[in-house]
């Protein structure tokens, strides 16, 4: 009986040890993506954007999008809405800085995303579903 308890024992511990633990999983690192510019068309320069919340949208929903869109900016900017400028290092700096190179390539340039205005109409005021044209 003794012996069959060593060599449960025995069999379980090789497993045991053979587990990557979570840290050693979570330092795996992709290699970045390989993309290849093709010099087509790039958007380039100032993109004004404007956000209608239609339906109740709460602030910290409001914050989120408005932080979203303006790191899609490479640099801090000014922008006309009042809220705090894009962080230098943005939450998608590291994809922009890729479609910044290409921009680059074709000589235009470079892209700024510029909140320029939001607008909220908690109490949809042209029905619960809106049309292109509505929207335009």
């Amino acid at each position: 009986m003794k012996s069959h308890a060593v060599c449960s024992l025995l069999l379980a511990l090789p497993i045991g040890f053979t587990r990557p633990s979570p840290c050693m999983a979570s330092l795996y690192l992709p290699p970045p993506p390989v993309m290849a510019y093709h010099h087509g068309a790039v958007l380039d320069g100032t993109v004004p954007v404007s956000v209608l919340y239609y339906g109740a949208f709460s602030p910290h929903h409001k914050a989120v999008l408005a932080e979203f869109l303006l790191s899609l900016s490479p640099r801090a900017r000014p922008h006309a809405f009042g809220s705090p400028a894009a962080a230098t290092s943005a939450s998608v700096a590291r994809w922009w800085e890729t479609v910044d190179r290409y921009v680059q390539r074709a000589g235009r340039e470079r892209t700024h995303v510029l909140l320029t205005n939001q607008v909220s109409d908690k109490g949809c005021s042209l029905g619960k579903r809106l049309s292109r044209l509505q929207v335009e």
